[in-house]
């Protein structure tokens, strides 16, 4: 019996580990071995004669593969369609801090842009911190400019991220996520909105705030 078939016999008759498998063949396919370019569909016959097994093995991840990638894609789509769907938000954004940490005297700003109608919308303001940060809340100082009236809002958020048992509040794992209201606004059509925020913490730098946003949201 040639070598060959006793190979394609042994194949069928237990299991072989990938690693000792891609050893097996490219013993018996010493041009894979080489620097010598194969065509792409002679290989895989010759992957089919002697290896079932192995194009089994490749056809499976590559299902899955693509199973993953349609999963990612679908998800990707559905929160595009709900966020288009969400008539309500009317701005939406984050920022990222330094990675070396948030300075004191470092500013975060956002600019949203006329408002195409007069309405009351609600300002929130987003944390996402990782397990790094070192406190169990953050006090943020929100300062709004409502232009062209220049009218300015100051807020202090004391942004609770733990409850009285030490249980953590944001949404995720070791990366959290935290939204707080800030407050009210009564806009008019045409007003926009300059948004600073910095934080007003005893520490100068602050490690584990990756971003801050702001969100506006027409009641």
């Amino acid at each position: 019996m040639s070598q060959v078939h006793q190979q394609s016999k042994k194949c069928t008759n237990q299991r072989i580990a990938p690693t000792a498998l891609l050893v097996q063949l490219r013993q018996l396919h010493p041009l894979k071995c080489t620097n010598q370019r194969i065509a792409p569909t002679a290989l895989l016959v010759q992957l089919r004669q002697l290896h079932p097994l192995r194009m089994l093995i490749r056809i499976v991840a590559m299902k899955r593969a693509i199973s993953l990638r349609i999963a990612a894609m679908t998800l990707a789509l559905v929160a595009m369609l709900l966020t288009a769907c969400d008539h309500r938000t009317i701005y939406d954004r984050y920022e990222s801090t330094a990675l070396s940490g948030w300075e004191k005297n470092d500013t975060i700003t956002f600019a949203i842009r006329p408002l195409k109608e007069a309405a009351t919308y609600r300002a929130l303001l987003g944390v996402r911190t990782t397990d790094s940060y070192p406190f169990t809340s953050l006090t943020l100082i929100v300062e709004q400019e409502i232009m062209p009236a220049h009218r300015v809002l100051v807020d202090t958020i004391c942004c609770e991220l733990t409850d009285e048992q030490g249980k953590v509040l944001g949404d995720g794992i070791g990366y959290r996520q935290y939204q707080f209201e800030v407050r009210q606004l009564q806009l008019q059509e045409g007003d926009s909105l300059h948004v600073v925020v910095r934080h007003d913490m005893k520490r100068e730098i602050l490690p584990g705030i990756c971003d801050v946003g702001i969100k506006l949201l027409k009641e």
